[in-house]
């Protein structure tokens, strides 16, 4: 009796889990199912109510549909078989909902949500044409300059470029400011818009030559650069300017004989520009010439001083340097926007390494970028052996006008020490017994060290200096005592104009001024532009504002009271 009692005890409890299960496995209650779970922790069927919540809960948020249930499911099973399921409809939902709203904010946000989404390309694409019709409203050049730039892979990225050069085209046609043409010039070289601004550049060009009686550089612009319909044209304005201008001259000349000599004085031939090819094999004849171009204020001038700029000694490329500057300070400031225009261009392509750097870094800091002119110079010093001592003044001095103190006097250390290693490497050779000084060409030696020494002055504060200095005056002296014709560094080239010239230039300036004669205006005209004097061409210009005052005023014929001018 027992044992039947024990055999049903077994078979009742076996029952009892058998119908636990059988129970709740069709359920639709999740509850149900949880509750089944705790009740019955180390069951057999622990596996089985999971996947059936599982299987549950994922038909509910595919019902539903709603980013919330989703990521319910997510956070609730991330390893479960159905997860990526939900991760696609989670995907798919949010791309439809984005794209239905229409707006970039939903977009983007699908993209920061599902960074390897499904819908990544065709998200990118919407975004596009959205990016496409703000960038095709907008109207200002700066604000679609920086959204080109923003969006460089934009499809409607040739579009953009098109109105940008279009909006550029109307700005310069509308309000031709000189460095917005020559930008555009630069950007759109091939293009029809940038041959018809050309025409006006060198209309503009022309003008500016006829103002100063360049008549044959303005024939030969013409020329080169004219579109075939307007050449005959321009031409024809050169020789009619160059009538007036000749005819101004002849009845001057014919009015007033003192006035003719005076013209003719002031009209004469300047210094002869020389070949690159001929130029004088000493260096100090080339520095000299470098410092008489000076106040020659003309493109071709300009051509030669930049290229004696990278001349193999340095006193010739710092005097070229600074004659260039004060050359480019006399010409009319259109031909000198235009000049620095056309070097940058020159140089973009064939300045990229040895010493036409340090050109293109000259021209880059004439044009106003000092630190991008820094920049070429510290290339032009980083990519040879031995540091560039003319570049690296260079540096020294841009950077100490500019406030960069710290880094000159970094600089300016860095200049003496390598001077002093030269120089010392130099006096050396030129010790020894078979050194430098027995060869024939000896003496240019002490035309490196001359000019070595010239810059090194200008930076001061190294005791090292005076020493090589003394060595320098010793040694030329010397050289000087033993070779007949040869001139030490220090002596001055001789004077191109005298200042008795300059007074005489001087008083035919004001006797110009104060008469009454029409045919004074061309001439003085022509000395306030172009003289080869800077003195004289200041002098010109503030008589000839006194003119146009006392015209205006109705005062009637200038009365000067001067004092003894001095050049």
């Amino acid at each position: 009796m027992c044992r039947f009692l024990l055999v049903l005890l077994v078979l009742g409890a076996c029952l009892g889990c058998a119908s636990g299960w059988d129970v709740v496995k069709d359920t639709e209650d999740v509850d149900e199912l949880r509750r089944f779970m705790r009740e019955n922790p180390h069951g057999v069927d622990q596996g089985q109510a999971r996947l059936r919540i599982i299987q549950l809960e994922y038909r509910a948020a595919v019902a539903s549909n709603t980013r919330y249930d989703f990521h319910s499911f997510l956070e609730r099973h991330p390893e479960s078989t159905l997860a990526l399921n939900v991760r696609k409809r989670l995907d798919d939902l949010d791309f439809r909902k984005s794209k239905a709203s229409g707006k970039v904010e939903e977009l983007q946000g699908y993209l920061r949500r599902h960074g390897k989404g499904r819908h990544i390309e065709e998200v990118e694409s919407l975004l596009d044409q959205f990016r496409c019709k703000k960038g095709v409203a907008l109207e200002a050049i700066g604000e679609l300059t920086s959204f080109i730039k923003a969006y460089p892979g934009i499809p409607c990225q040739a579009s953009l470029q098109e109105k940008l050069k279009g909006l550029r085209f109307e700005q310069v046609r509308a309000k031709p400011a000189l460095d917005d043409l020559l930008a555009f010039l630069h950007d759109y070289q091939l293009s029809p818009e940038a041959r018809q601004l050309g025409q006006m550049l060198m209309e503009r060009q022309v003008a500016a030559l006829l103002k100063g009686a360049r008549f044959l550089r303005a024939r030969k612009l013409v020329r080169n650069q004219a579109a075939a319909e307007s050449m005959a044209p321009m031409l024809a304005r050169v020789d009619q300017a160059e009538a007036e201008w000749k005819e101004s001259r002849a009845a001057g000349l014919g009015r007033a004989k003192r006035l003719g000599k005076v013209a003719s004085s002031l009209l004469r031939q300047k210094t002869r520009i020389p070949d690159k090819m001929a130029l004088p094999s000493d260096p100090r004849l080339r520095w000299i010439l470098a410092d008489s171009l000076a106040d020659q204020g003309n493109e071709e001038t300009a051509d030669l001083l930049l290229a004696l700029t990278s001349d193999a000694y340095l006193e010739v490329r710092w005097r070229a340097a600074q004659a260039l500057n004060r050359c480019l300070l006399s010409m009319d400031p259109l031909r000198t926007r235009i000049w620095l225009k056309e070097q940058a261009v020159r140089l973009e392509s064939s300045g990229q390494a040895g010493p036409l750097l340090v050109q293109r870094a000259l021209v880059t800091a004439m044009e106003g970028d000092v630190p991008m002119a820094l920049h070429y110079v510290e290339q032009r010093n980083l990519a040879s052996e031995r540091p560039d001592l003319f570049a690296l003044h260079l540096a020294w001095r841009w950077r100490l006008e500019h406030g960069l103190v710290r880094e000159a006097a970094n600089t300016a250390s860095r200049f003496c020490d390598l001077a002093h290693q030269f120089a010392s490497r130099r006096e050396e050779a030129w010790r020894s017994e078979e050194g430098l000084r027995q060869g024939n060409e000896a003496w240019l030696v002490l035309r490196q060290l001359y000019g070595l020494v010239g810059l090194w002055q200008q930076v001061k504060g190294d005791e090292r200096l005076a020493e090589h200095s003394r060595w320098l005056n010793d040694e030329e002296t010397r050289w000087q005592a033993s070779h007949t014709g040869y001139l030490p560094g220090v002596r001055p080239g001789p004077k191109t104009i005298d200042a008795a010239r300059l007074r005489d230039d001087a008083a035919s300036v004001l006797e110009l001024a104060c008469s009454v004669d029409p045919a004074r205006r061309p001439i003085l005209t022509w000395c306030a532009c172009c003289h080869p004097s800077q003195a004289l061409r200041a002098l010109a210009a503030s008589l000839q504002s006194l003119i146009v005052i006392a015209g205006q005023s109705r005062l009637g014929p200038v009365v000067v009271a001067l004092t003894p001018w001095s050049p």
